[in-house]
């Protein structure tokens, strides 16, 4: 697979197929990555683009090849995050994640005036701890100034694809495992493991004590396993994962401060309900075969929306679409199947209103 040439955009890369040949009225689907895998990973959904009538922009957040360098001050901030609990500490993950919601509200903005983008037609995605960025936007958008375009206007829905329980604030559950938070490794074993323990695929029960934390299935391989070397080469970036890392740091402040749970209320259960941005759906799509932290947070993001609307209060449209025996890497290992759950084709059956 040949490598994406990404363009820095703002203090963002991007790679854009542009838009579908003869199309007037077609779907932007917008997808930022994970932790230490970068958006070369999402590739694979580039050839069927043009058979689903959509433009497909991949994004790399900051701290990732081809964006805008954190600066001294940025880092700073984000020791400051790391080093708590604290109050101070809180404002900085704050402030960190406030700083990148406007980009990423400055490059839709950008993209709407420049290529005459409809309204009503983005949908605004991430993956895995791009999850906190999603969450993020719902929760702090609404405070960034307009400019000369009402970006709200313009977005379809937002999706999550596969987001880890700590993504969304909900409380561990003991027996779990995770190479990057095992006792037993240093950080940076933590981190070479990571890769081949978060694409595997996992039998999972249909309970909490039933989840597999730890032991792959043998078949099909790991994702990372079965990727050639050059293949695997553009996908993973490991420095924003180091000890010192800005999504290291960044993680590890909000997990601190709890602020995943901050930002994960503010999004999906915004208090100005009438508003144009409470009414934009949240959709998350999730692989069954996934790692156990995506399908216990499926099942937490079910009891926790079920509790709010049983006590009456105001949550906006959420939604989710199971991917049957697809792991953390669907985008690599069934793109096509995630590119139509992403786009609403054949959705009627599969959709979970919650």
């Amino acid at each position: 697979m040949a490598p994406l040439h990404m363009t820095p955009y703002g203090a963002l890369a991007i790679y854009d197929s542009g838009a579908p040949e003869g199309a007037e009225n077609y779907t932007t689907l917008v997808v930022m990555h994970g932790l230490v895998f970068t958006i070369a990973s999402f590739a694979p959904l580039l050839q069927y683009v043009r058979k689903y009538n959509v433009r497909l922009i991949l994004v790399n957040r900051r701290g990732y090849p081809g964006t805008m360098p954190f600066n001294e001050e940025d880092m700073a901030q984000l020791k400051v995050a790391y080093d708590g609990p604290s109050p101070e500490s809180a404002n900085a993950v704050r402030a960190h994640l406030q700083a990148r919601v406007k980009e990423i509200y400055e490059l839709l903005a950008s993209l709407i005036l420049k290529e005459d983008i409809k309204e009503n037609s983005i949908i605004l995605s991430a993956w895995s701890l791009g999850t906190m960025f999603i969450n993020s936007f719902l929760a702090y958008g609404p405070n960034v100034a307009v400019g000369n375009v009402n970006v709200v206007a313009y977005i379809k829905r937002v999706t999550v694809y596969d987001a880890p329980f700590i993504c969304m604030g909900y409380p561990p559950y003991a027996g779990g495992y995770s190479p990057i938070r095992d006792p037993e490794l240093s950080a940076e074993e933590g981190i070479k493991r990571f890769p081949f323990w978060v694409s595997g695929y996992y039998k999972h029960g249909s309970t909490v004590s039933e989840l597999e934390v730890r032991n792959a299935l043998p078949t099909p391989k790991a994702t990372f396993v079965a990727m050639s070397a050059n293949e695997s080469i553009p996908v993973v970036y490991s420095p924003p994962g180091a000890v010192d890392g800005s999504d290291f740091m960044l993680a590890w402040g909000a997990i601190k401060n709890d602020t995943f749970v901050e930002v994960k209320d503010a999004a999906l259960k915004p208090e100005k309900r009438g508003d144009q941005w409470a009414k934009i759906p949240w959709r998350h799509i999730w692989g069954d075969h996934s790692i156990w932290e995506v399908v216990y947070g499926q099942w937490q993001l079910e009891k926790d929306i079920a509790a709010t609307r049983k006590s009456g209060s105001f949550a906006r449209p959420i939604e989710a679409i199971r991917l049957p025996g697809c792991n953390h890497f669907a985008q690599w290992d069934c793109p096509e199947e995630l590119l139509r759950a992403f786009l609403d084709v054949d959705a009627n059956g599969r959709v979970e209103v919650l």
